[in-house]
C-alpha cells in the first residue's frame, strides 16, 4: 500500500463538508488509529479469516481502528475513518453506536450503515463505488428528496455523524408509510433496484404535495401579515396629531397674560415703580 494515500485522504476529508459537523482533534484521532498491512494474507489474518469470499478486502473497522491492506486506496482510507467518525464509544473502548446503525434498537440492519459511509465516502473521495453499490443506489436516489425537504445540502452528513436514526425513521414514515421503512433498511438487499424504484416513489409524490401544501400556508400567513400591517397603518394616520406649532402658541398665550399669583401689596408696587422713576433720574445726571 502506498503510504502517502493516507495523508491524501486525510487532505480530502479536511476540503470536505464534513469539517462542518466534526473536529479536527477527531479527525486526527481517527486517523492515529490507522494499521497498514503490505500483504493481504496479514490483513485476513487480522480480519480472522483466511480468505475474503473471492474478493478482495481493502480494509475494516473495529471499535474504532482501522485496518488497511494493500488494495486500499484514498476511497477505502475515508470510508473506514467515516466509521471512527461516526461512531460512539463506552469506557473500554467498544462501539456502542455506529452511524445509522444505531445501537441496533431500530433494526437498521449493517449493510445499510455500510451504504451511507460508502455513499458519503464517494462524495469526499471523488471515486466511484466498487462496493456497496446497492447501498449507494439507494442513497443516490434519498438524498435529493431529503435536500428537498430540509433546504439543506448536507443533511446526509448530519444524521451520519449524529447518529440520527429518528430522523431517517420518521421521514420514511411521514412519506411512504410504516411498511417502507422495514421494506427499505430491512430488505432492501433482497430487492431489485425496480422494487426499490417502487418503494421510493410514494416518497418523492408525497413529498412534493406536503411542500406545495407548505408553500400554501406561507402564502395565506405571508397575506394575512400584510393585511394586519395595512389596517395598523390606516389606523395611526387616523389618529390626531398634536401640532407643536399649536402647543407653542398655546404657551406663549398663556404667559402673555397675567396668570401669575403674587403675594405684593397695592402700597408696595406704587413704592417700587417710584424708586425705578428716580432711578432713571440720576441716570440723566451722570
Amino acid at each position: 500500500m502506498n503510504y502517502d494515500l493516507v495523508n491524501e485522504a486525510k487532505y480530502k476529508i479536511y476540503n470536505s463538508e464534513l469539517m462542518k459537523y466534526t473536529t479536527t482533534e477527531r479527525v486526527e484521532k481517527a486517523f492515529s488509529k490507522i494499521h497498514i498491512y503490505d500483504y493481504i494474507t496479514d490483513l485476513l489474518k487480522a480480519y480472522g479469516k483466511s480468505d475474503y469470499d473471492n474478493e478482495k478486502l481493502e480494509g475494516f473497522n473495529r471499535n474504532g481502528e482501522s485496518y488497511l491492506g494493500p488494495y486500499a486506496t484514498k476511497h477505502t482510507v475515508i470510508h473506514e475513518v467515516l466509521h471512527t467518525l461516526s461512531s460512539k464509544f463506552d469506557s473500554n473502548g467498544h462501539r456502542t453506536v455506529n452511524g445509522i446503525a444505531g445501537d441496533g434498537s431500530l433494526r437498521f440492519s449493517n449493510e445499510i450503515n455500510e451504504g451511507i459511509t460508502d455513499y458519503i465516502a464517494c462524495k469526499i473521495s471523488g471515486e466511484k463505488p466498487r462496493n456497496y453499490r446497492q447501498g449507494n443506489r439507494l442513497f443516490s436516489k434519498l438524498e435529493p428528496m431529503m435536500i428537498k425537504y430540509t433546504k439543506d445540502s448536507n443533511i446526509l452528513m448530519k444524521i451520519y455523524l449524529n447518529n440520527d436514526v429518528k430522523f431517517m425513521e420518521d421521514f420514511l414514515e411521514n412519506f411512504c408509510g410504516k411498511k417502507s421503512f422495514d421494506e427499505i433498511y430491512n430488505n432492501f438487499l433482497f430487492r431489485r433496484d425496480d422494487e426499490i424504484d417502487a418503494l421510493l416513489k410514494p416518497i418523492d409524490k408525497n413529498l412534493d404535495k406536503y411542500l406545495k401544501k407548505m408553500e400554501r400556508k406561507n402564502k395565506w400567513i405571508n397575506l394575512i401579515s400584510r393585511f394586519k400591517n395595512t389596517m395598523l397603518k390606516n389606523k395611526a394616520k387616523a389618529l390626531p396629531v398634536s401640532n407643536s406649532k399649536e402647543k407653542h402658541k398655546q404657551f406663549t398665550d398663556y404667559y402673555k397674560q397675567d396668570n401669575f399669583s403674587s403675594n405684593i401689596t397695592e402700597q408696595e408696587t406704587k413704592e417700587h415703580e417710584q424708586y425705578n422713576e428716580f432711578n432713571k433720574s440720576n441716570q440723566k445726571d451722570i
